[in-house]
């Protein structure tokens, strides 16, 4: 009997330790049907277990104490979006509930508005500097409405991205803790199937990066870290991200939406690295863009089929 994936439903090749489609670990094969599997499992019946995976299930953030929203693969664009931003607001509604859950906010907030005072005032001594670094904090303060846009977004995913690493590190169940090595492991695979649409969320994110950090600088470094974290995250867990390009590209498809989400994961954490050196990514992600698209239409039309086992 065909084994399938218990978080997600796709069908898993023979062999495989980790799902090709939302990267959750292989279990021993199900002895019931699909069908009955899915039809029989229950929305929540563990509230502290079922909160935790529906956590996972947004990938980016969760703020403790907030009732998550789940979205299913069936949806289409417009019901994930808007199932992900009612999360957004529920999560942040149930944060005023808990206090404690809104120091890590209210800590960076004050890191970013007193080295928002200290540049205007014309000063930036050495500590502000390392601060600035580690903080994404030195970005967005000039240029057009559209960068400083793009750029407050990009501070938004940071801010939530670190949140949702605090938030894991400190769980005092040993057994609900999702290492970071783990996470990129299972968020920055590849197989030879998903390559083209791997390559696609590799030249994106470049692009992405870009517009998020309004432009190449050494203090980019950790915004590219946190977004490749939150895209590793969306993969590894089935998040918000992977069931958007899943609900785009087709439900039958599955794993090229995880494809383009790994590899934006995979293309941030680069971007970090570039930005250090100054190396520019625009052409780049130009590039791997139109290199998937050839790839897409070869494996269409037949001319290159792609493999469907893992890649070593």
């Amino acid at each position: 009997m065909s084994n399938f994936c218990v978080k997600c439903g796709t069908k898993l090749d023979e062999g495989v330790r980790f799902c090709q489609s939302c990267g959750a670990p292989v279990s021993k094969p199900a002895q019931d049907s699909p069908a009955k599997t899915f039809q029989n499992k229950p929305a929540i019946k563990n509230p502290d277990i079922d909160a935790r995976d529906a956590s996972d299930a947004e990938g980016e953030v969760r703020l403790e104490g907030s009732t998550s929203v789940s979205t299913s693969l069936g949806g289409g664009p417009i019901d994930i979006i808007r199932s992900g931003v009612t999360g957004v607001f529920s999560a942040f509604k149930n944060a005023f509930k808990n206090p404690k859950a809104l120091i890590p906010a209210i800590i960076l907030g004050v890191i970013w508005l007193t080295i928002m005072v200290i540049h205007a005032a014309g000063k930036n001594p050495l500590p502000v500097k390392i601060l600035s670094f580690l903080s994404f904090s030195s970005l967005g303060t000039s240029g057009n409405i559209l960068k400083y846009i793009g750029v407050l977004l990009g501070k938004g995913i940071f801010a939530t991205a670190l949140f949702s690493l605090v938030a894991n590190l400190t769980k005092k169940d040993k057994s609900q803790k999702q290492s970071p090595s783990d996470l990129f492991k299972n968020g920055l695979g590849v197989s030879l199937e998903t390559l083209w649409s791997w390559l696609l969320g590799l030249g994106a994110s470049f692009i992405f990066f870009l517009i998020l950090t309004g432009g190449i600088s050494t203090y980019s470094f950790m915004g590219g870290i946190a977004f490749a974290y939150a895209a590793a995250k969306s993969a590894s867990n089935n998040g918000f991200i992977n069931k958007l390009f899943t609900s785009i590209l087709g439900k039958k498809n599955p794993k090229y939406g995880s494809g383009i989400t790994r590899g934006m994961a995979a293309g941030f954490a680069v971007s970090a690295v570039f930005a250090i050196f100054n190396i520019r990514l625009l052409i780049p992600g130009i590039v791997l863009i139109v290199i998937s698209a050839v790839m897409l239409i070869l494996n269409m039309k037949g001319i290159a089929v792609l493999g469907k086992k893992e890649a070593k």
